[in-house]
């Protein structure tokens, strides 16, 4: 399934977080709602923290391959499966008009 051009946002019972430790950082999501809290990687804090509701996907992997100096090929495989599970746990919700 492509993702390119949904538009997406967190949904409002999770919360994301980076929290500094020693010379690094730790990513977290929370539930706010349930009090689960789980651990991201630095890629996936960074996809979810730019789910502002106007950015299609596409847009928001373009970014990440500058940041992570990668191929668009490469990080649209690595996220599908990501995104297809924050759909099914409702941790993202497509925007309403998103085409």
């Amino acid at each position: 399934m492509s993702y390119d051009d949904k538009i997406f946002i967190l949904s409002p019972q999770y919360a994301l977080q980076k929290v500094p430790v020693k010379n690094n950082y730790k990513y977290y999501l929370f539930n706010t709602s349930e009090g689960d809290i789980y651990e991201l990687n630095e890629t996936a804090f960074d996809f979810l923290s730019r789910l502002d509701g106007k950015k299609k996907t596409i847009d928001i992997f373009e970014d990440l391959t500058q940041i992570y100096n990668t191929d668009l090929k490469t990080l649209e495989k690595d996220f599908v499966s990501l995104i297809s599970e924050w759909v099914k746990h409702n941790i993202i919700v497509e925007k309403e008009n998103s085409k």
